[in-house]
């Protein structure tokens, strides 16, 4: 039997609530902590605004789901505690606990990559002078514009 895989995400919103729930449908077995600056987890950012105008009175309803929620589908998710450094060779976040001051190192394995094809290197930008030539948008409307490409370039485009 091997040890239980352990996955770390760090900011329970919206992006990454939903990386840390689908982990853990793919792999039930799965470790998955969660740790988060603020004092909520799972909120509408979207209805911010609506609460700073005033038609959403309470802060509390814009709060989709609770760590205890969470915690019942086995994710572990640490409000007020802040990553401080993450050292990928260690395979450690350093977290401290903004309540207590406490600060501790918590492991997690390295991420298994499921149903992904490796992205196809940059091309070239055409342009000789361009400085940024891999990322130059006249690099990503040739690809586009490719041979067999069902996009038409950005300039044909309506």
């Amino acid at each position: 039997m091997s040890a239980r895989r352990r996955l770390v995400v760090v900011g329970g919103v919206a992006a990454g609530m939903s990386a840390a729930a689908r982990a853990k449908r793919l792999e039930p077995d799965l470790d998955v902590a969660v740790f988060e600056r603020s004092g909520f987890c799972s909120y509408t950012a979207c209805g911010l605004p609506y609460h700073v105008s005033g038609v959403i009175a309470d802060h509390r309803a814009l709060v989709m789901r609770t760590p205890a929620e969470f915690a019942t589908e086995g994710i572990a998710v640490h409000v007020r505690h802040e990553v401080t450094a993450i050292d990928p060779a260690a395979r450690t976040v350093s977290v401290r606990g903004l309540d207590t001051g406490e600060e501790r190192c918590e492991p997690w394995d390295a991420p298994r990559a499921r149903g992904r094809r490796r992205a196809p290197p940059a091309r070239a930008c055409p342009a000789p002078t361009c400085p940024a030539r891999s990322r130059c948008a006249r690099s990503r409307t040739r690809r586009r514009s490719a041979p067999g490409s069902k996009r038409a370039p950005r300039a044909a485009r309506s």
